[in-house]
C-alpha cells in the first residue's frame, strides 16, 4: 500500500495547498528544495481531471513562485518520479551558479542542512502568495453607501473565472456530487462551482417561485436583516450517495447556511462543507458548516452586506 496513504498525508508537510501538501526535510540536495505531493492518490499525472490537474499545477506553481523569490535562483528545476513511491509528487529544484550540479543531474552528493527556522519560511512564503492575491478581489468590490456592490465580480470574465476555481480548489478532491446554493447570487456562484466540481447542482429557493414535486422545507433562524425564511430543496435530486457543497457569495449569521445543511441531510445526502467568497460568520457557527473555505473576510472587505 502507498505508505502516504497509508498515513493520510506525507511526512515533513511545510504548506496545505488545495490539491497537494508542499513537504520539505532539514536535509536537502539543493538550498530551497521542496516536493509538491498530490493529496489524491494517482500515479500519473494524467489520471486527474482537467480541473483537478490544473489546480495541481497552479499548487505546483505557487510553491514554485515561492521559492524563486525567497532564494532567488538562476532557474527553478521541476521534476516528476515515482519508482519508489508510485503517487504524484513533483520535486522543485532551484539551481543557482556555482552549485554541485552546475552540468549534470541532480543527485544525493550534496547534502544541505536547513534549520527548522528556514524550513518555517518557506511555508510561510507559499502561504503569502495566497494572501497577496486578495488585494485584487477586495479592489474589485465597491463600496456603495456602505454597501459592498459584490455583483461587480461577474462583469470580469477573468475575475470571475479566478473568484469560481478559488471556491472550488479545495474541495476537488472531496467527491462532490451535488454543489447546492440559495437564490439569488447563489444561482450565479453554484453552477460554475459545480461544472468545475463536474457535479451538478441543486437549487435551494425561496417560497414564491414555481418549484414543482414534493418538497422539504426549513424555516432558518433570523438572518442578518433580522428576517425568517423558509428555505425549500425538491426532494428527487438527493440520493443516499450524493456529497453536497453548499456555496454562497456572502454569509453573515450563518442561519441560510445551517437551514440549507439540514435540508441536505434532511434529503439523506451527505453535507461536504461550505464554500464562500466573503466570510463575516461567527466562530460558533463556522464549526456547524463542515469544512469551510472563504476567499476574504467581511472585515478585509471593510463593508457590509
Amino acid at each position: 500500500m502507498c505508505p502516504i496513504c497509508a498515513r493520510g498525508y506525507p511526512l515533513d508537510i511545510l504548506a496545505e495547498l488545495s490539491t497537494a501538501w508542499v513537504t520539505g526535510r532539514s536535509e536537502a540536495p539543493l538550498p530551497g528544495y521542496a516536493c509538491v505531493v498530490a493529496k489524491r492518490h494517482v500515479a500519473e499525472p494524467f489520471e486527474l481531471d482537467e480541473p483537478e490537474r490544473a489546480a495541481f499545477w497552479a499548487d505546483c506553481m505557487q510553491a514554485a513562485r515561492a521559492l524563486a523569490t525567497l532564494f532567488l535562483p538562476r532557474k527553478v528545476n521541476y521534476e516528476i518520479h515515482g519508482n519508489t513511491i508510485a503517487h504524484l509528487h513533483m520535486h522543485l529544484y532551484p539551481r543557482y551558479v556555482g552549485d554541485p550540479y552546475e552540468g549534470g543531474p541532480i543527485s544525493s552528493q550534496a547534502k544541505f542542512q536547513r534549520s527548522s527556522e528556514e524550513l518555517a519560511k518557506i511555508g510561510q512564503a507559499i502561504h503569502d502568495l495566497d494572501r497577496d492575491r486578495k488585494p485584487d478581489l477586495i479592489d474589485s468590490i465597491p463600496l456603495l453607501d456602505g454597501h459592498a456592490d459584490v455583483w461587480r465580480i461577474f462583469l470580469d470574465q477573468s475575475l470571475f473565472h479566478r473568484v469560481i476555481t478559488q471556491l472550488a480548489s479545495p474541495f476537488l478532491t472531496e467527491g462532490v456530487t451535488k454543489v447546492a446554493s440559495v437564490e439569488a447570487r447563489g444561482f450565479i456562484l453554484g453552477p460554475a462551482v459545480g461544472m468545475q466540481l463536474k457535479a451538478g447542482f441543486l437549487a435551494i429557493r425561496q417560497p414564491g417561485g414555481v418549484f414543482p414535486g414534493p418538497l422539504i422545507e426549513c424555516r432558518a433562524d433570523p438572518d442578518w436583516r433580522n428576517m425568517n425564511h423558509v428555505l425549500r430543496i425538491q426532494r428527487h435530486p438527493l440520493l443516499p450517495t450524493d456529497r453536497v457543497l453548499l456555496v454562497d457569495d456572502w454569509i453573515e449569521t450563518g442561519s441560510h447556511a445551517l437551514a440549507a445543511r439540514a435540508l441536505i441531510e434532511g434529503g439523506g445526502a451527505t453535507f461536504v462543507g461550505t464554500s464562500v467568497i466573503i466570510d463575516q460568520v461567527p466562530s460558533n457557527i463556522r464549526g456547524r458548516l463542515g469544512k469551510f473555505h472563504a476567499l476574504i473576510t467581511a472585515g478585509e472587505l471593510g463593508a457590509q452586506r
